[in-house]
């Protein structure tokens, strides 16, 4: 995994905890950091192990919880896990490198894309510019002839359009 990546996932992770915690009601699980991040719960799981090595957070052990349960861990930020948190949080503000080792340097976004996701937007894009011409018109989905209802011919367009960019790429 890249620095990039492994900063990006510390700082949604850490910023998670956080959060639930500050929700009082719910206590910051591998479950509930799941649902708040979006993240599955394997990552997840990793991540907070490799955290709490590195003293970012710290784990509750199963005897104070009354459980047998392991994930039903319930996991809180350490003053070294604040430290960090506010260091990033303060570069995210101003769209910098989330890398701590290397000095602050502008980047355009924390997301990283898979090949898999590049390729649906790619496609999505074609079919933007394919129909971009057809669009100006589609407020009148219908048109009425002699009482009866025919589709508007930029949506044929439209949907033939789609149809080819579709094909192309199967």
């Amino acid at each position: 995994m890249s620095y990039f990546i492994y900063n990006a996932l510390k700082y949604e992770v850490l910023r998670s905890i956080v959060i639930i915690t500050l929700q009082q009601k719910k206590q910051a699980t591998v479950h509930t950091i799941a649902m708040e991040t979006g993240i599955d719960k394997k990552k997840i799981r990793s991540a907070l192990s490799h955290y709490e090595k590195f003293g970012y957070i710290k784990r509750a052990k199963i005897e104070e919880q009354g459980t047998d349960d392991k994930s039903l861990h319930k996991y809180a930020l350490t003053k070294i896990g604040e430290s960090v948190l506010d260091k990033l949080y303060a570069r995210v503000k101003k769209n910098q490198d989330l890398n701590l080792r290397r000095s602050p340097s502008p980047v355009e976004g924390y997301v990283r894309y898979s090949q898999k996701e590049i390729e649906e937007r790619d496609k999505a894009t074609r079919i933007l510019n394919k129909i971009k011409p057809y669009i100006l018109n589609i407020g009148e989905g219908y048109t009425y002839r002699d009482g009866e209802e025919t589709f508007n011919e930029n949506l044929k367009l439209i949907k033939n359009e789609i149809e080819k960019v579709l094909g192309e790429t199967g």
